[in-house]
């Protein structure tokens, strides 16, 4: 599903195109969550919010949560893009860290 996020977002008036989503546990450690982090370039973040999770919802079926920042927070990698974070793994998050820390070094 990160291909029909990306489609959603490639469309959505004041997005740059950059995002990321985040798989992990709610606090209860049951139920899984789904998390976009976009950029979004214009246009009040609250509306921007709202037009994605609407439009993600439509096409995938889930309600995503959708956290919205500036332009330049998600770390830009000059080889594939990560576009999928899997927190649910153990170690996942550190594993993730070092392959951003590795390509800020090459920028």
């Amino acid at each position: 599903f990160p291909s029909q996020v990306e489609s959603v977002v490639a469309c959505t008036d004041g997005c740059t195109g950059e995002f990321l989503i985040v798989v992990d546990k709610d606090q209860s450690e049951v139920l899984d969550t789904f998390t976009v982090r976009v950029e979004a370039d214009c246009g009040p973040h609250d509306d921007v919010a709202a037009c994605l999770e609407r439009d993600i919802r439509a096409l995938v079926g889930i309600r995503p949560d959708i956290e919205v920042l500036e332009p330049g927070t998600l770390v830009r990698s000059p080889h594939k893009a990560v576009r999928l974070l899997d927190l649910r793994k153990d170690g996942a998050e550190e594993k993730h860290d070092k392959k951003l820390a590795y390509a800020k070094r090459l920028d």
